[in-house]
Protein backbone atom coordinates (compact mmCIF):
# COMPACT_ATOMS: atom_id res chain seq x y z
CA UNK A 1 0.00 0.00 0.00
CA UNK A 2 1.22 3.66 -0.90
CA UNK A 3 2.20 6.20 1.93
CA UNK A 4 0.64 9.11 2.29
CA UNK A 5 3.76 10.91 1.54
CA UNK A 6 4.21 9.14 -1.48
CA UNK A 7 0.75 9.78 -3.17
CA UNK A 8 0.87 13.49 -1.31
CA UNK A 9 4.47 13.29 -4.02
CA UNK A 10 2.76 11.96 -6.81
CA UNK A 11 -0.33 13.53 -7.12
CA UNK A 12 2.06 17.27 -7.10
CA UNK A 13 4.21 15.26 -10.04
CA UNK A 14 1.15 13.92 -11.90
CA UNK A 15 -0.50 17.66 -12.24
CA UNK A 16 2.56 19.44 -12.54
CA UNK A 17 1.47 21.28 -8.85
CA UNK A 18 4.84 23.15 -8.87
CA UNK A 19 5.73 26.72 -9.58
CA UNK A 20 9.14 28.45 -10.00
CA UNK A 21 10.56 31.73 -8.27
CA UNK A 22 14.04 33.25 -8.91
CA UNK A 23 16.48 34.79 -6.94
CA UNK A 24 19.16 37.43 -8.71
CA UNK A 25 22.64 36.90 -8.92
CA UNK A 26 24.11 40.31 -9.23
CA UNK A 27 27.51 41.36 -10.76
CA UNK A 28 28.73 44.33 -8.51
CA UNK A 29 31.01 45.72 -11.19
CA UNK A 30 28.11 46.27 -13.82
CA UNK A 31 25.20 46.80 -11.24
CA UNK A 32 23.22 44.34 -13.49
CA UNK A 33 21.65 41.12 -13.45
CA UNK A 34 24.66 38.05 -13.26
CA UNK A 35 22.02 35.55 -13.42
CA UNK A 36 19.15 34.31 -11.56
CA UNK A 37 18.80 31.24 -9.67
CA UNK A 38 15.47 29.26 -10.31
CA UNK A 39 13.70 27.99 -6.70
CA UNK A 40 11.04 25.37 -6.73
CA UNK A 41 7.88 25.74 -4.40
CA UNK A 42 5.02 23.33 -4.11
CA UNK A 43 1.02 23.81 -3.78
CA UNK A 44 0.31 26.72 -2.46
CA UNK A 45 -1.55 27.13 0.93
CA UNK A 46 0.17 24.22 2.06
CA UNK A 47 3.31 22.54 3.98
CA UNK A 48 4.69 21.05 0.45
CA UNK A 49 4.68 24.93 -0.72
CA UNK A 50 8.59 25.06 1.34
CA UNK A 51 11.09 23.58 -0.44
CA UNK A 52 12.73 22.21 3.06
CA UNK A 53 9.90 20.52 3.43
CA UNK A 54 8.94 19.21 -0.27
CA UNK A 55 12.08 17.80 -0.91
CA UNK A 56 13.21 15.90 2.25
CA UNK A 57 9.71 14.03 1.79
CA UNK A 58 10.53 13.14 -2.03
CA UNK A 59 13.62 11.85 -0.51
CA UNK A 60 11.98 10.02 2.19
CA UNK A 61 9.59 8.38 -0.04
CA UNK A 62 12.36 7.25 -3.46
CA UNK A 63 10.94 10.38 -5.95
CA UNK A 64 13.38 12.42 -5.29
CA UNK A 65 15.09 11.88 -9.11
CA UNK A 66 11.33 12.99 -10.37
CA UNK A 67 10.54 15.67 -8.12
CA UNK A 68 13.73 17.36 -9.75
CA UNK A 69 13.17 16.59 -13.20
CA UNK A 70 10.29 18.36 -13.07
CA UNK A 71 11.33 21.33 -11.07
CA UNK A 72 13.45 21.57 -13.83
CA UNK A 73 10.84 21.19 -16.48
CA UNK A 74 9.34 23.56 -15.03
CA UNK A 75 11.85 25.90 -14.33
CA UNK A 76 12.77 26.07 -18.07
CA UNK A 77 9.47 27.05 -19.26
CA UNK A 78 8.88 30.00 -16.50
CA UNK A 79 13.01 30.80 -17.65
CA UNK A 80 11.45 30.97 -20.76
CA UNK A 81 8.46 33.27 -20.10
CA UNK A 82 10.75 35.77 -18.62
CA UNK A 83 13.28 36.55 -21.70
CA UNK A 84 16.12 37.96 -19.78
CA UNK A 85 19.14 37.46 -21.34
CA UNK A 86 21.35 36.27 -18.46
CA UNK A 87 22.25 32.86 -17.00
CA UNK A 88 20.08 30.04 -15.11
CA UNK A 89 21.56 28.57 -12.13
CA UNK A 90 19.23 25.24 -11.51
CA UNK A 91 20.37 22.67 -8.06
CA UNK A 92 20.47 19.61 -9.10
CA UNK A 93 21.72 16.21 -7.29
CA UNK A 94 24.74 13.86 -8.34
CA UNK A 95 22.64 11.19 -8.32
CA UNK A 96 20.06 13.06 -10.91
CA UNK A 97 23.19 13.81 -12.98
CA UNK A 98 24.69 10.77 -13.05
CA UNK A 99 21.76 8.61 -13.75
CA UNK A 100 20.90 6.99 -17.43
CA UNK A 101 19.21 9.07 -19.94
CA UNK A 102 20.19 12.20 -17.80
CA UNK A 103 22.14 14.37 -21.00
CA UNK A 104 19.26 13.21 -23.01
CA UNK A 105 16.45 14.26 -20.76
CA UNK A 106 18.39 18.23 -20.63
CA UNK A 107 18.53 18.07 -24.22
CA UNK A 108 15.13 17.78 -24.41
CA UNK A 109 14.31 20.17 -22.07
CA UNK A 110 16.08 23.10 -23.43
CA UNK A 111 14.87 21.88 -26.82
CA UNK A 112 11.14 22.31 -25.51
CA UNK A 113 12.26 25.45 -23.52
CA UNK A 114 14.08 27.41 -26.71
CA UNK A 115 17.46 27.22 -24.14
CA UNK A 116 20.93 27.28 -25.16
CA UNK A 117 22.78 25.22 -23.04
CA UNK A 118 25.55 28.00 -22.62
CA UNK A 119 23.04 29.75 -20.58
CA UNK A 120 22.54 26.89 -17.72
CA UNK A 121 24.62 26.60 -14.81
CA UNK A 122 23.93 23.00 -13.12
CA UNK A 123 24.53 23.83 -8.99
CA UNK A 124 25.41 20.78 -7.70
CA UNK A 125 23.34 20.30 -4.51
CA UNK A 126 25.16 19.32 -1.33
CA UNK A 127 22.20 17.58 0.50
CA UNK A 128 22.64 14.23 -0.85
CA UNK A 129 26.16 12.36 -1.46
CA UNK A 130 28.06 10.37 -3.81
CA UNK A 131 30.84 8.05 -3.23
CA UNK A 132 32.46 8.30 -6.97
CA UNK A 133 33.74 11.62 -6.97
CA UNK A 134 35.28 10.00 -10.39
CA UNK A 135 31.85 8.76 -11.36
CA UNK A 136 30.57 12.36 -11.08
CA UNK A 137 33.45 13.74 -12.82
CA UNK A 138 32.54 11.72 -16.03
CA UNK A 139 28.98 12.80 -16.00
CA UNK A 140 29.54 16.56 -15.72
CA UNK A 141 32.56 16.61 -18.73
CA UNK A 142 29.40 15.13 -20.99
CA UNK A 143 27.14 18.42 -19.99
CA UNK A 144 30.44 20.86 -19.76
CA UNK A 145 31.18 19.34 -23.46
CA UNK A 146 27.20 19.94 -24.31
CA UNK A 147 28.16 23.82 -22.87
CA UNK A 148 26.27 23.97 -19.94
CA UNK A 149 28.22 25.39 -16.72
CA UNK A 150 29.01 23.87 -13.07
CA UNK A 151 28.69 25.32 -10.16
CA UNK A 152 29.20 23.63 -6.72
CA UNK A 153 26.53 25.42 -4.19
CA UNK A 154 26.99 26.23 -0.40
CA UNK A 155 31.24 25.99 -0.52
CA UNK A 156 32.23 24.82 3.52
CA UNK A 157 29.20 22.86 4.29
CA UNK A 158 28.17 19.67 3.28
CA UNK A 159 30.08 16.74 2.06
CA UNK A 160 31.60 18.09 -0.58
CA UNK A 161 34.57 20.49 0.53
CA UNK A 162 37.56 21.12 -0.98
CA UNK A 163 38.21 18.25 -2.50
CA UNK A 164 35.75 17.88 -4.18
CA UNK A 165 35.92 21.61 -5.71
CA UNK A 166 39.35 20.56 -6.78
CA UNK A 167 38.11 17.72 -8.20
CA UNK A 168 35.36 19.06 -9.93
CA UNK A 169 36.92 21.96 -11.24
CA UNK A 170 33.79 24.02 -12.00
CA UNK A 171 32.82 27.27 -13.43
CA UNK A 172 31.29 28.52 -10.35
CA UNK A 173 31.54 28.14 -6.82
CA UNK A 174 28.94 29.53 -4.23
CA UNK A 175 30.19 30.02 -0.47
CA UNK A 176 27.55 28.92 1.72
CA UNK A 177 25.94 31.87 3.76
CA UNK A 178 27.50 31.08 6.86
CA UNK A 179 30.71 32.43 5.83
CA UNK A 180 28.94 35.62 4.60
CA UNK A 181 26.82 36.67 7.77
CA UNK A 182 28.64 38.62 9.83
CA UNK A 183 31.54 38.79 7.69
CA UNK A 184 32.35 42.72 8.14
CA UNK A 185 32.70 41.91 11.97
CA UNK A 186 34.35 38.52 11.66
CA UNK A 187 37.93 38.56 10.51
CA UNK A 188 38.31 34.57 10.22
CA UNK A 189 35.34 34.67 7.62
CA UNK A 190 37.39 37.27 5.73
CA UNK A 191 40.23 35.34 5.92
CA UNK A 192 38.13 32.24 4.62
CA UNK A 193 36.40 34.16 1.55
CA UNK A 194 40.42 35.29 1.13
CA UNK A 195 41.69 31.67 1.13
CA UNK A 196 38.78 30.71 -1.60
CA UNK A 197 39.28 33.63 -3.77
CA UNK A 198 42.94 32.62 -4.13
CA UNK A 199 42.47 29.04 -4.84
CA UNK A 200 39.44 29.88 -7.60
CA UNK A 201 41.58 32.36 -9.25
CA UNK A 202 44.40 29.28 -9.61
CA UNK A 203 41.52 26.91 -10.74
CA UNK A 204 39.41 29.26 -12.87
CA UNK A 205 36.16 28.96 -10.90
CA UNK A 206 34.10 32.50 -10.26
CA UNK A 207 33.18 33.08 -7.17
CA UNK A 208 29.65 33.63 -5.68
CA UNK A 209 28.88 35.20 -1.99
CA UNK A 210 25.44 33.59 -1.21
CA UNK A 211 23.07 34.97 1.90
CA UNK A 212 23.97 38.52 1.43
CA UNK A 213 21.49 40.66 3.26
CA UNK A 214 23.70 43.95 4.65
CA UNK A 215 25.18 46.99 3.23
CA UNK A 216 28.51 45.97 6.03
CA UNK A 217 28.94 42.21 4.52
CA UNK A 218 28.32 43.71 1.01
CA UNK A 219 30.89 46.46 1.27
CA UNK A 220 33.87 43.83 2.51
CA UNK A 221 33.32 41.28 0.39
CA UNK A 222 33.52 43.34 -2.19
CA UNK A 223 36.52 44.84 -1.11
CA UNK A 224 37.54 41.23 -0.37
CA UNK A 225 37.04 41.19 -4.29
CA UNK A 226 33.80 39.22 -4.89
CA UNK A 227 32.27 40.08 -8.00
CA UNK A 228 28.98 37.75 -7.91
CA UNK A 229 26.35 38.78 -4.98
CA UNK A 230 23.22 37.21 -4.53
CA UNK A 231 21.28 37.79 -0.86
CA UNK A 232 17.95 39.20 -0.09
CA UNK A 233 19.92 42.91 0.10
CA UNK A 234 19.88 42.49 -3.42
CA UNK A 235 16.75 40.55 -4.29
CA UNK A 236 14.22 38.56 -3.47
CA UNK A 237 12.75 35.43 -5.19
CA UNK A 238 10.20 36.40 -6.93
CA UNK A 239 7.87 34.96 -10.13
CA UNK A 240 9.43 38.34 -11.58
CA UNK A 241 13.14 38.81 -10.19
CA UNK A 242 14.29 41.98 -9.81
CA UNK A 243 17.40 43.96 -8.13
CA UNK A 244 17.14 46.05 -5.16
CA UNK A 245 17.58 50.34 -5.09
CA UNK A 246 20.61 48.91 -2.44
CA UNK A 247 22.34 48.17 -5.59
CA UNK A 248 23.35 52.12 -6.04
CA UNK A 249 23.64 53.34 -2.69
CA UNK A 250 26.55 50.11 -2.40
CA UNK A 251 28.06 51.83 -5.14
CA UNK A 252 27.86 55.46 -3.93
CA UNK A 253 29.66 54.68 -0.87
CA UNK A 254 33.33 55.64 -0.97
CA UNK A 255 36.63 54.07 -1.13
CA UNK A 256 37.63 52.65 2.57
CA UNK A 257 40.80 53.48 3.61
CA UNK A 258 41.92 49.25 4.16
CA UNK A 259 41.79 49.55 0.04
CA UNK A 260 44.23 52.22 0.40
CA UNK A 261 47.07 50.56 2.03
CA UNK A 262 49.63 49.37 -0.41
CA UNK A 263 52.09 46.38 0.20
CA UNK A 264 50.07 45.56 3.51
CA UNK A 265 52.17 43.21 6.00
CA UNK A 266 50.71 39.58 6.66
CA UNK A 267 51.43 38.37 9.99
CA UNK A 268 54.15 36.14 8.37
CA UNK A 269 56.36 38.73 7.86
CA UNK A 270 56.74 38.92 11.90
CA UNK A 271 57.05 35.60 12.51
CA UNK A 272 60.36 34.78 15.10
CA UNK A 273 61.78 31.84 14.98
CA UNK A 274 61.77 29.93 18.51
CA UNK A 275 62.43 26.43 19.15
CA UNK A 276 59.52 24.44 19.54
CA UNK A 277 59.29 21.60 21.25
CA UNK A 278 57.30 18.03 21.64
CA UNK A 279 54.05 17.39 23.24
CA UNK A 280 55.92 14.88 25.46
CA UNK A 281 58.81 16.97 26.43
CA UNK A 282 59.54 16.96 30.28
CA UNK A 283 58.88 19.82 32.25
CA UNK A 284 62.72 19.71 33.49
CA UNK A 285 63.81 19.91 30.06
CA UNK A 286 61.48 23.16 29.19
CA UNK A 287 63.16 25.13 32.22
CA UNK A 288 66.80 24.39 31.04
CA UNK A 289 65.66 26.02 27.75
CA UNK A 290 64.14 28.82 29.41
CA UNK A 291 67.39 29.60 31.33
CA UNK A 292 69.58 28.90 28.06
CA UNK A 293 67.49 31.18 25.97
CA UNK A 294 66.58 34.55 28.38
CA UNK A 295 64.92 36.48 25.80
CA UNK A 296 62.06 33.97 24.99
CA UNK A 297 58.91 34.37 26.68
CA UNK A 298 57.05 31.49 25.67
CA UNK A 299 57.61 27.83 23.21
CA UNK A 300 55.28 26.25 21.17
CA UNK A 301 53.89 23.09 21.63
CA UNK A 302 53.62 20.97 18.82
CA UNK A 303 52.09 17.52 17.59
CA UNK A 304 53.93 16.31 14.18
CA UNK A 305 55.06 20.05 13.57
CA UNK A 306 50.94 21.01 14.13
CA UNK A 307 50.68 23.39 17.06
CA UNK A 308 48.59 22.17 19.73
CA UNK A 309 49.75 24.06 22.89
CA UNK A 310 51.57 27.37 24.48
CA UNK A 311 53.42 27.38 27.29
CA UNK A 312 54.76 30.27 29.00
CA UNK A 313 58.09 31.52 30.92
CA UNK A 314 55.77 32.70 33.66
CA UNK A 315 53.78 29.65 34.37
CA UNK A 316 56.82 27.44 34.39
CA UNK A 317 58.75 29.35 36.71
CA UNK A 318 55.65 29.55 39.06
CA UNK A 319 55.25 25.96 39.05
CA UNK A 320 59.47 25.13 39.74
CA UNK A 321 58.79 28.34 42.51
CA UNK A 322 57.20 26.36 44.58
CA UNK A 323 59.16 24.51 47.40
CA UNK A 324 58.33 20.86 46.37
CA UNK A 325 57.77 21.72 42.16
CA UNK A 326 60.59 20.54 40.87
CA UNK A 327 60.60 17.13 42.34
CA UNK A 328 56.69 16.88 41.89
CA UNK A 329 56.33 17.62 38.55
CA UNK A 330 60.23 17.71 36.82
CA UNK A 331 59.37 14.25 34.86
CA UNK A 332 56.19 15.25 34.00
CA UNK A 333 55.16 15.78 30.06
CA UNK A 334 54.22 20.09 29.53
CA UNK A 335 50.57 19.00 27.84
CA UNK A 336 50.18 18.66 31.56
CA UNK A 337 50.98 22.68 31.58
CA UNK A 338 50.20 24.08 28.79
CA UNK A 339 48.14 26.78 27.43
CA UNK A 340 45.45 24.31 25.23
CA UNK A 341 43.66 27.37 23.25
CA UNK A 342 46.35 29.77 22.19
CA UNK A 343 46.13 32.24 19.68
CA UNK A 344 46.75 30.43 16.04
CA UNK A 345 46.83 32.79 12.88
CA UNK A 346 47.73 31.39 9.11
CA UNK A 347 50.34 33.61 8.08
CA UNK A 348 48.83 34.89 5.19
CA UNK A 349 46.47 37.25 7.89
CA UNK A 350 46.80 40.63 7.67
CA UNK A 351 47.94 42.73 10.54
CA UNK A 352 44.13 44.33 11.26
CA UNK A 353 42.62 41.19 11.65
CA UNK A 354 45.13 39.61 14.23
CA UNK A 355 44.66 43.04 16.20
CA UNK A 356 40.81 42.23 16.27
CA UNK A 357 41.50 38.67 17.09
CA UNK A 358 43.62 39.83 20.21
CA UNK A 359 41.64 42.71 21.47
CA UNK A 360 38.30 41.40 20.86
CA UNK A 361 37.56 39.97 23.79
CA UNK A 362 38.11 43.28 26.65
CA UNK A 363 37.73 41.05 29.42
CA UNK A 364 40.73 39.19 29.24
CA UNK A 365 44.61 40.28 29.46
CA UNK A 366 46.10 41.21 26.05
CA UNK A 367 48.29 37.85 25.50
CA UNK A 368 52.17 38.42 24.68
CA UNK A 369 52.73 35.57 22.01
CA UNK A 370 50.74 33.74 19.65
CA UNK A 371 51.20 30.92 17.02
CA UNK A 372 51.66 31.60 13.55
CA UNK A 373 51.23 28.82 11.29
CA UNK A 374 51.82 27.61 7.67
CA UNK A 375 48.84 25.65 6.46
CA UNK A 376 48.05 24.42 10.06
CA UNK A 377 52.21 23.89 10.63
CA UNK A 378 54.29 25.63 12.68
CA UNK A 379 55.76 28.40 11.09
CA UNK A 380 57.24 31.10 14.18
CA UNK A 381 55.88 32.62 17.32
CA UNK A 382 54.81 36.37 16.64
CA UNK A 383 54.72 38.85 19.54
CA UNK A 384 51.69 41.14 20.37
CA UNK A 385 53.82 44.08 21.10
CA UNK A 386 55.94 43.88 17.70
CA UNK A 387 52.33 43.56 15.55
CA UNK A 388 51.08 46.65 17.58
CA UNK A 389 54.74 48.42 16.17
CA UNK A 390 53.88 47.51 12.56
CA UNK A 391 50.16 48.13 12.41
CA UNK A 392 51.43 51.70 13.49
CA UNK A 393 54.13 51.87 11.27
CA UNK A 394 52.14 50.75 8.39
CA UNK A 395 49.47 53.38 9.18
CA UNK A 396 51.87 56.11 9.51
CA UNK A 397 53.48 55.38 6.40
CA UNK A 398 49.69 55.27 4.38
CA UNK A 399 49.00 58.11 5.75
CA UNK A 400 52.06 60.02 4.73
CA UNK A 401 52.36 59.01 0.73
CA UNK A 402 47.96 58.29 0.55
CA UNK A 403 46.54 60.96 -1.82
CA UNK A 404 44.30 63.13 0.74
CA UNK A 405 41.09 63.58 -1.34
CA UNK A 406 40.83 59.88 -2.43
CA UNK A 407 43.43 58.35 0.03
CA UNK A 408 44.56 55.77 -2.13
CA UNK A 409 48.51 55.19 -2.16
CA UNK A 410 50.71 57.83 -4.00
CA UNK A 411 54.35 57.88 -6.00
CA UNK A 412 56.15 56.72 -3.28
CA UNK A 413 53.87 53.05 -2.60
CA UNK A 414 53.00 52.96 -6.37
CA UNK A 415 57.15 52.34 -7.28
CA UNK A 416 57.23 50.10 -4.17
CA UNK A 417 54.69 47.58 -5.21
CA UNK A 418 56.41 47.61 -8.58
CA UNK A 419 59.40 46.84 -7.73
CA UNK A 420 57.99 44.36 -5.47
CA UNK A 421 56.33 42.77 -8.45
CA UNK A 422 59.75 42.95 -10.53
CA UNK A 423 61.97 41.48 -7.61
CA UNK A 424 59.04 38.57 -7.43
CA UNK A 425 59.09 38.25 -11.02
CA UNK A 426 55.17 38.60 -11.18
CA UNK A 427 53.63 38.94 -14.37
CA UNK A 428 51.87 41.86 -14.10
CA UNK A 429 50.19 44.79 -16.18
CA UNK A 430 50.53 48.51 -15.82
CA UNK A 431 47.44 50.96 -16.48
CA UNK A 432 47.95 54.70 -16.70
CA UNK A 433 44.67 56.22 -16.44
CA UNK A 434 43.98 60.24 -16.99
CA UNK A 435 40.41 61.91 -17.98
CA UNK A 436 40.11 63.50 -21.18
CA UNK A 437 38.15 66.81 -20.30
CA UNK A 438 38.78 67.28 -16.74
CA UNK A 439 40.45 70.62 -17.04
CA UNK A 440 37.48 72.34 -18.57
CA UNK A 441 34.98 70.22 -16.70
CA UNK A 442 36.95 71.75 -13.58
CA UNK A 443 36.93 75.61 -15.00
CA UNK A 444 33.22 76.01 -15.60
CA UNK A 445 31.94 73.60 -13.10
CA UNK A 446 34.35 74.35 -10.13
CA UNK A 447 37.03 72.57 -8.13
CA UNK A 448 34.35 70.62 -5.70
CA UNK A 449 32.48 68.83 -8.85
CA UNK A 450 36.25 68.41 -10.35
CA UNK A 451 36.69 66.61 -6.92
CA UNK A 452 33.56 64.30 -7.45
CA UNK A 453 34.63 63.27 -10.75
CA UNK A 454 38.02 62.16 -9.73
CA UNK A 455 36.15 60.43 -6.67
CA UNK A 456 33.95 58.79 -9.13
CA UNK A 457 37.02 57.48 -10.59
CA UNK A 458 38.92 56.13 -7.78
CA UNK A 459 35.40 54.04 -6.86
CA UNK A 460 35.07 52.71 -10.34
CA UNK A 461 39.04 51.90 -10.33
CA UNK A 462 38.67 50.07 -7.33
CA UNK A 463 35.27 48.04 -8.12
CA UNK A 464 36.50 46.57 -11.33
CA UNK A 465 40.02 45.49 -9.85
CA UNK A 466 40.50 42.51 -7.44
CA UNK A 467 41.84 43.66 -4.27
CA UNK A 468 43.70 40.53 -3.18
CA UNK A 469 45.48 40.62 -6.55
CA UNK A 470 45.42 44.00 -8.10
CA UNK A 471 46.33 47.45 -6.94
CA UNK A 472 45.01 51.03 -7.18
CA UNK A 473 47.29 54.14 -6.90
CA UNK A 474 46.50 57.73 -7.05
CA UNK A 475 49.47 60.04 -9.01
CA UNK A 476 47.27 63.37 -8.21
CA UNK A 477 45.16 65.25 -9.83
CA UNK A 478 42.73 62.84 -12.43
CA UNK A 479 45.80 60.79 -13.03
CA UNK A 480 46.01 57.16 -11.59
CA UNK A 481 47.80 54.14 -11.91
CA UNK A 482 46.54 50.10 -11.70
CA UNK A 483 48.87 47.52 -11.34
CA UNK A 484 46.99 44.29 -12.53
CA UNK A 485 47.77 40.45 -11.79
CA UNK A 486 44.45 39.57 -14.03
CA UNK A 487 44.68 37.47 -17.04
CA UNK A 488 42.43 39.33 -18.46
CA UNK A 489 43.82 42.90 -18.16
CA UNK A 490 42.99 44.59 -21.17
CA UNK A 491 39.26 43.86 -20.91
CA UNK A 492 39.03 45.24 -17.53
CA UNK A 493 40.47 48.68 -18.49
CA UNK A 494 37.92 48.68 -21.18
CA UNK A 495 34.60 48.12 -19.06
CA UNK A 496 36.52 50.64 -16.66
CA UNK A 497 36.78 53.12 -19.78
CA UNK A 498 32.50 52.41 -20.40
CA UNK A 499 31.50 52.66 -17.09
CA UNK A 500 33.05 55.67 -16.46
CA UNK A 501 31.91 57.49 -19.24
CA UNK A 502 28.70 56.29 -18.54
CA UNK A 503 28.70 57.51 -15.41
CA UNK A 504 30.42 60.93 -15.93
CA UNK A 505 27.77 62.18 -17.69
CA UNK A 506 25.51 61.89 -14.74
CA UNK A 507 27.82 64.86 -13.57
CA UNK A 508 26.70 67.71 -16.06
CA UNK A 509 24.00 69.69 -16.33
CA UNK A 510 20.64 68.86 -19.26
CA UNK A 511 22.00 71.24 -21.19
CA UNK A 512 25.73 69.91 -21.32
CA UNK A 513 24.54 66.44 -21.81
CA UNK A 514 22.19 67.72 -24.93
CA UNK A 515 25.39 69.44 -26.62
CA UNK A 516 27.37 66.35 -25.75
CA UNK A 517 29.86 68.54 -24.48
CA UNK A 518 30.66 72.35 -22.61
CA UNK A 519 32.19 75.60 -24.10
CA UNK A 520 35.57 76.29 -22.24
CA UNK A 521 39.18 78.08 -22.56
CA UNK A 522 41.91 75.86 -23.66
CA UNK A 523 45.11 75.47 -22.58
CA UNK A 524 46.04 79.02 -24.77
CA UNK A 525 42.85 80.73 -23.82
CA UNK A 526 41.13 80.19 -26.68
CA UNK A 527 37.49 79.43 -26.45
CA UNK A 528 36.92 75.85 -27.02
CA UNK A 529 34.36 73.02 -27.29
CA UNK A 530 35.31 70.01 -25.02
CA UNK A 531 33.07 66.67 -25.02
CA UNK A 532 31.40 65.43 -22.04
CA UNK A 533 34.62 63.49 -20.25
CA UNK A 534 35.83 60.05 -20.96
CA UNK A 535 38.80 57.84 -19.74
CA UNK A 536 42.30 57.19 -21.86
CA UNK A 537 44.18 54.44 -20.24
CA UNK A 538 47.24 53.35 -21.57
CA UNK A 539 48.29 49.66 -20.92
CA UNK A 540 52.07 48.18 -20.36
CA UNK A 541 52.83 44.43 -20.20
CA UNK A 542 56.39 44.83 -19.23
CA UNK A 543 58.50 41.97 -19.62
CA UNK A 544 59.38 41.23 -15.37
CA UNK A 545 62.67 39.25 -17.08
CA UNK A 546 64.48 42.09 -18.62
CA UNK A 547 66.55 44.44 -16.42
CA UNK A 548 63.10 47.12 -16.33
CA UNK A 549 63.41 49.40 -12.70
CA UNK A 550 60.20 51.11 -11.99
CA UNK A 551 61.67 54.11 -12.95
CA UNK A 552 61.50 52.88 -16.55
CA UNK A 553 57.90 51.21 -16.60
CA UNK A 554 56.40 55.08 -15.88
CA UNK A 555 57.63 56.01 -18.71
CA UNK A 556 56.66 53.51 -20.88
CA UNK A 557 53.41 54.05 -19.31
CA UNK A 558 53.69 57.62 -19.94
CA UNK A 559 54.20 57.03 -23.39
CA UNK A 560 50.83 54.29 -23.49
CA UNK A 561 48.74 57.13 -21.70
CA UNK A 562 49.62 59.71 -24.40
CA UNK A 563 48.64 57.35 -27.62
CA UNK A 564 45.21 57.06 -25.57
CA UNK A 565 44.90 60.41 -25.24
CA UNK A 566 44.86 60.48 -29.16
CA UNK A 567 42.17 58.02 -28.90
CA UNK A 568 38.94 60.66 -30.94
CA UNK A 569 36.52 58.97 -27.68
CA UNK A 570 38.84 57.82 -25.07
CA UNK A 571 39.36 53.71 -24.34
CA UNK A 572 42.89 51.52 -23.86
CA UNK A 573 46.02 51.89 -26.01
CA UNK A 574 47.74 48.53 -25.72
CA UNK A 575 49.65 48.19 -28.69
CA UNK A 576 52.86 46.79 -28.14
CA UNK A 577 54.45 47.62 -31.36
CA UNK A 578 56.44 51.00 -30.69
CA UNK A 579 58.31 49.24 -27.47
CA UNK A 580 59.77 46.15 -28.95
CA UNK A 581 61.77 44.07 -26.07
CA UNK A 582 60.07 45.81 -22.98
CA UNK A 583 56.13 45.00 -23.85
CA UNK A 584 54.75 41.90 -24.85
CA UNK A 585 52.29 41.65 -27.40
CA UNK A 586 48.38 41.59 -26.20
CA UNK A 587 47.45 38.08 -26.59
Amino acid sequence: MMSNEFQQINGILQADNLSSVFQPIVDLRSRDFFGVEALTRGPADSELFSPAVLFPMAERVGLIRELELKALEIAGRSFRNLALPVRIFVNISPMSLMAPGALEFARTLLSNAHIDAQNVVLELSEQYQTDDVAELAAALEQFKAEGFGIAVDDLGSGYAGLKTWSQLKPDFVKIDRHFISGIDSDPIKREFVRSILAMAHEIKSRVIAEGVETAEEAQIIRELGVRYVQGYLFGRPATVPSIDQNIHHLAARPVLRERALANRKTIGSLAQDFPSIDVNTRLADVVSIFKAHSAISSLPVLHHNTPVGLISRQHILEIFSDRFGPELHARKPVVQFMNEHPLVVEYTAALEDVSYLLTENGEQDLVQDFIIANHGQYHGIGKTSALLRAITDQQISSARHANPLTQLPGNVPINEQVNTLISQQTDFWVAYCDINGFKAFNDVYGYAMGDKAIMLLANILSDHVNSDHDFVGHIGGDDFILLLRSDNAPEVCAEICNNFKQQARTLYDAVARGHKGIWSQDRQGKRAFFPLMTLAIGLVHPDVDSTLRADDISTLASEAKKEAKLLPEGGVFDSPARFPGCWRAVS
